[in-house]
């Protein structure tokens, strides 16, 4: 797993940031995403671009039970997913789904099942 991710983990681990509240963390989601729509700079929009993946990042590790290591499970179908989809793109420049995507939300539900492990701090 990342170290970033790992370091996300460890820093909600370490304040008791570990039950997953969905107004909350949609709060927090859209307090950051606000502020990335108001940035005026390249350096404030690189920092609130980390804030909404530092905020992300944290609101999956208490969705998967601080699992940190679902974490990085859930975050690898997601990114393979998306690497299926292809290089086409639409008329406004999104990437479409190509044949080869399938949808991780199967294997995400069958992670999110299985008991959580102990967390520690080292990582895998």
């Amino acid at each position: 797993m990342s170290n970033l991710i790992n370091d996300i983990c460890v820093w909600n681990y370490v304040r008791g940031n570990t039950e997953y509240k969905g107004d909350l963390e949609y709060s927090m989601l859209a307090e950051e995403l606000e502020e990335y729509g108001v940035s005026r700079d390249l350096p404030n929009t690189a920092k609130e671009l980390a804030d909404i993946i530092f905020v992300a990042v944290g609101s999956l590790y208490k969705l998967t039970g601080a699992n940190h290591t679902k974490v990085g499970e859930i975050l690898q179908l997601v990114v393979d997913a998306n690497q299926a989809k292809g290089i086409k793109k639409n008329i406004d420049g999104k990437v479409q789904k190509g044949k080869d995507y399938v949808n991780p939300e199967d294997d995400i539900a069958k992670i999110l099942e299985t008991p959580p492990s102990l967390f520690t701090a080292e990582g895998d």
